[in-house]
């Protein structure tokens, strides 16, 4: 099938993830005021929009001031509902509704809804400068919220942020990570980069509790070390991977690049398994990149875009990745299950930070949990009827286990 939405002014899908039900929830950027959008707060709205699997509109939920307001990406929570992140430069009126002092410069803000599209809950971030909340994973034990900031007071105490600013006095942003609970209460949070313009794109869980972090940096000191061209009046980008483990400190980081720019996108990052990930890239390319395996007779001193597919490898990742874990069987019952399964390991099988991950049909995460005990219930109630894979693994083996939602 396909359909259209909108209203009579300009809409644009950001972003989209299929759901549990089967169906899609898009994130749109909206300027309509009629159609399928329902509510509209002024200029520059956030519009959610909800979908069966057959493409009929469920509901939709506006997010929005008389301002400009963004967001890039939306996730699903274990209990089905949905959190937004983004930026706002005008809150008192609209339904965020969070004072911002300087409409010069964006406020961040958490927008959570229920499965049925009803705000539940929501917070601002307040700071000097710039600040936007850029990514939400979900974790077994809260969220790991990814942004970016140019605010040397975005919190209480002293959490790393690296002061730089453009030749006309604009202060460059720094990546800003905060580990939560499911109430949103900050475990730890700390910023990474240097004294120039860093971001963050895409950020993926690793199974040892590690995370693994792409983005693009200006920057030649602080945190970042090897990029390939740097100047103060035209900076221009690598690609910056870093590796962080679950307290936030950095393990390793590397710059990928060459004389011009590279710039990744929010959905240009594919995991392939725990130790490769493939990059879509838009890269510039001159005749005097090295670097550059593409050919090109550019003019050395006027650069061109073009598209660069890269595979990394992850060689700390990789350290023992040919020897495949042992599989052990386990008993999940019932099965077919309805509202409840319960998982039993054998007794012989020694726990050491275990991780029960419940993927449908479509290779995707849907539930992931620690497991602490032998013996557990997970809760499939509102799971979609369909096959789905059990999982639990940790650094001594993994426990596979197919069952049916009925």
């Amino acid at each position: 099938w396909d359909k259209i939405y909108g209203g009579s002014s300009t809409d644009e899908a950001m972003n989209a993830i299929v759901t549990f039900d089967g169906g899609l929830a898009i994130l749109n950027s909206t300027f309509s005021y009629d159609g399928d959008v329902t509510n509209y707060y002024g200029y520059r709205d956030i519009w959610i929009l909800k979908l069966d699997a057959n493409g009929n509109k469920q509901w939709d939920f506006t997010i929005g001031t008389p301002g400009f307001d963004y967001a890039n990406d939306i996730t699903q929570t274990q209990d089905s509902g949905y959190i937004i992140g983004g930026g706002f430069q005008e809150g008192t009126q609209g339904n965020i509704q969070c004072y911002n002092a300087d409409s010069n410069y964006l406020d961040g803000f958490l927008f959570q809804l229920d499965k049925n599209g009803k705000s539940v809950h929501k917070i601002c971030y307040h700071g000097s400068k710039d600040d936007k909340i850029e990514q939400v994973l979900t974790l077994p034990d809260g969220y790991l919220i990814s942004g970016f900031t140019s605010s040397p007071d975005i919190a209480s105490t002293n959490i790393g942020y690296h002061p730089g600013a453009s030749p006309n006095g604009d202060p460059y942003i720094d990546i800003w990570l905060q580990k939560t609970d499911f109430e949103w209460n900050i475990e730890w949070q700390r910023c990474y980069g240097g004294g120039g313009w860093d971001v963050i794109n895409r950020i993926y869980p690793c199974a040892n509790g590690d995370y693994m972090m792409f983005g693009t940096t200006t920057s030649y000191n602080g945190d970042v070390s090897g990029i390939h061209h740097y100047d103060l009046t035209d900076q221009r980008e690598d690609i910056w991977m870093v590796r962080i483990n679950s307290l936030g400190d950095i393990i390793w980081q590397r710059c990928i690049g060459k004389f011009a720019s590279e710039r990744l996108s929010n959905n240009s990052v594919l995991k392939l398994d725990e130790a490769h990930y493939v990059l879509s890239v838009e890269a510039e390319g001159c005749i005097m990149d090295a670097d550059f395996t593409c050919t090109t007779n550019d003019d050395p001193y006027h650069c061109y875009n073009y598209a660069w597919v890269i595979q990394i490898n992850d060689t700390a990742a990789s350290v023992g990745i040919n020897q495949p874990p042992l599989n052990i069987e386990a008993k999940l019952y019932p099965n077919p299950a309805h509202e409840y399964a319960t998982v039993e390991i054998p007794v012989t099988y020694t726990l050491q930070n275990a991780n029960a991950e419940i993927i449908d049909a479509s290779g995707r995460i849907i539930c992931r949990v620690k497991v602490k005990e032998k013996k557990f219930v997970l809760n499939v109630a509102g799971y979609r009827k369909g096959i789905y894979l059990l999982r639990v693994s940790d650094a001594n083996g993994v426990v596979t286990k197919r069952f049916i939602v009925g």
